[in-house]
């Protein structure tokens, strides 16, 4: 009985132990993403007042332009990377807890993806935030 109570009790600690830690690493995680985000918005409208300095100008810096544009091709893949390992922490914590993930369900032959309700962009699927505009993508 005392043994039991004793297993119970240690199989709680650890639940809350794998809990908070992932939950520690989620946080850090969606911070990172919203700090790509506002670099990503910055840049933008870095972009769009550099391009219209330009356009007044009657010149158009093409190395400028692909430099920005690199940039806020990074904070996307950025983004992206976050999100995938906010996914694989969440498959660690199902996996450290014995919680089997659930199977794919089978869809039909729609395209795949999920589009951003801000801008419509299309986005992969299980995507959180738009690689786009970097709104918040619910399913």
């Amino acid at each position: 009985m005392l043994e039991k109570l004793k297993n119970t009790f240690d199989c709680g600690i650890a639940t809350v132990s794998v809990k908070s830690e992932s939950m520690v690493e989620m946080s850090r995680i969606k911070a990172q993403i919203q700090n790509l985000q506002r670099q990503q918005t910055a840049l933008t409208a870095q972009l769009g007042s550099e391009l219209y300095e330009m356009w007044k100008a009657g010149t158009l810096d093409q190395e400028r332009i692909e430099a920005v544009c690199g940039e806020i091709s990074a904070c996307e893949q950025g983004i992206m990377e976050q999100n995938r390992r906010m996914e694989q922490v969440r498959r660690e914590e199902q996996q450290l807890l014995g919680v089997q993930p659930q199977a794919p369900t089978a869809q039909p032959s729609a395209p795949q993806g999920l589009f951003c309700p801000s801008c419509g962009m299309r986005n992969p699927a299980g995507a959180k935030f738009c690689i786009g505009c970097g709104a918040k993508i619910t399913e």
